[in-house]
């Protein structure tokens, strides 16, 4: 939990310089756990720490989504969820619109990856993401390649370790989309773990490490 918790606050704290680069000014992120149906107090609380305004999203709604410059998801089993992920698949085409034509930036911390007797797979779950090919494993060990933009924010290749699991899969390397970017791996340099890719107008950052808990 702690790694977990400076990952987060490295991640938030750094919106401007990791993915809004055009935004200088304190970020509207919205925060959303599958399994609450809405966001969570602990959620918001990090997003305040990191200098943010937190906007609690109790729908993934076009109109929601218009009043954010980011939104941050936490995604757990659907099969522990009582509505499982039937809110975040009906308004998956909204979502896809804010991102691709309207610049929202889209942080998915996820725990089902590739598992699909747990929830729906990240490259079903996540805009721009159905060529990525996606493998569920465990590991306790997380490695930032040269130019993560973690370095950047005091991480190292210990700052993570220790999880269990740390990260519950990867994305192979070569099937990330165009101008993707590693931001951390299990140690080995094609499974990335975390990574970033535009799409369209805005930015997915994609971590396999869940912030659920």
């Amino acid at each position: 939990k702690t790694q977990f918790a400076t990952l987060t606050l490295a991640v938030l704290g750094g919106l401007g310089a990791l993915a809004m680069p055009g935004i200088s000014h304190a970020a509207t992120v919205g925060h959303y756990f599958n399994c609450a149906g809405q966001g969570t107090t602990a959620m918001a609380n990090a997003i305040t720490a990191s200098g943010h305004t937190p906007v609690n999203v109790a729908v993934p709604n076009a109109a929601t989504l218009a009043t954010l410059d980011v939104l941050w998801v936490n995604h757990n089993y659907a099969v522990l969820c009582p509505s499982g992920d039937d809110e975040w698949m009906a308004n998956l085409a909204a979502i896809n619109d804010a991102v691709q034509n309207h610049g929202l930036t889209l942080l998915v911390f996820d725990r089902v990856v590739n598992d699909s007797a747990n929830g729906t797979i990240a490259s079903t779950f996540v805009p721009g993401a159905s060529s990525i090919s996606f493998v569920d494993s465990g590991t306790a060990n997380i490695d930032l390649p040269a130019g993560s933009p973690l370095l950047a924010e005091g991480l190292n290749n210990t700052t993570l370790d220790g999880g269990n699991s740390s990260a519950h899969g990867y994305g192979a390397a070569s099937t990330l989309p165009g101008g993707a970017q590693i931001w951390a791996n299990d140690g080995t340099a094609d499974h990335a773990s975390m990574f970033s890719y535009p799409l369209g107008v805005g930015t997915v950052v994609y971590s396999t490490f869940p912030l659920d808990h």
